[in-house]
């Protein structure tokens, strides 16, 4: 998805062929070619929060040290779902929170896109939408009724 991008709702239908790794990064800085990327492995049924890095032009993306990571049922088909507010990241698989936290507070913009680790995997009916930034407001608070 072209352009640099902050809040924003990404998803895409990933296949992953037995033993594959992939996933989709979110705000990867072209500048110190580093993103973060939640990714499914099928061989070891997990999925993670990882900061990534890009190791040269014609070269994979490395994986990283896991921020989080959990057991989780990767089968062959499933949907995967981003949405980044401000530092947090919530993610969705087949409709069901995975992970929720501040793991984007070191990355405030970035491009979004698709990684592949190991094995192949092919990705369908990707979604992408910007997101209104959330503004603080005050609520005046009323006095409790005696």
């Amino acid at each position: 998805w072209a352009g640099v991008h902050s809040d924003l709702e990404f998803s895409a239908e990933i296949e992953l062929e037995p033993g594959a790794r992939a996933g989709l990064i979110l705000r990867y800085g072209p500048a110190d070619r580093s993103g973060i990327a939640v990714v499914l492995d099928r061989r070891r049924q997990l999925a993670s929060v990882e900061r990534i890095h890009e190791s040269g032009p014609w070269h994979p993306f490395s994986q990283g040290s896991p921020l989080e990571e959990m057991r989780a049922p990767v089968t062959a088909r499933q949907r995967l779902r981003l949405v980044a507010r401000g530092p947090y990241l919530d993610a969705y698989l087949d409709g069901n929170l995975l992970f929720t936290g501040s793991h984007l507070r070191d990355n405030p913009l970035g491009e979004t896109g698709l990684c592949v680790g190991e094995g192949a995997a092919q990705f369908s009916r990707l979604e992408g939408f910007h997101l209104e930034p959330l503004v603080p407001q005050r609520v005046p608070l009323q006095e409790p009724r005696k």
